[in-house]
């Protein structure tokens, strides 16, 4: 998945980034709570693979590609991020927003 493009369809959203720069300030999906699905349904691909327990437990401490929709609280320049999963099964942050 190297030299991914700003708004390039990525198929495995689990997928680890590699080469990303320019680390960003902000917390997107913060406290995505997959069993009430606060936030789950709107937000992102990401959030949706984390409402099964085995994806949100695996999902933990790992990068993720995660598209940037406009109705969440990220606020990027560009469309697409990496994210690192942090938390517990039931409740994840998304943290270490990037450039790619």
């Amino acid at each position: 998945m190297e030299g991914l493009c700003a708004g390039e369809r990525v198929n495995d959203m689990l997928g680890v980034v590699e080469g990303t720069n320019d680390v960003m300030p902000c917390i997107c999906v913060e406290q995505c709570d997959a069993q009430k699905r606060t936030l789950v349904e709107q937000v992102s691909k990401v959030a949706d693979l984390s409402k099964k327990q085995v994806r949100r437990t695996k999902l933990i401490g790992k990068q993720v590609v995660w598209e940037n929709v406009p109705r969440t609280q990220a606020q990027a320049k560009c469309d697409w991020l990496t994210l690192t999963a942090r938390g517990t099964p039931r409740r994840i942050s998304f943290v270490q927003a990037k450039r790619v």
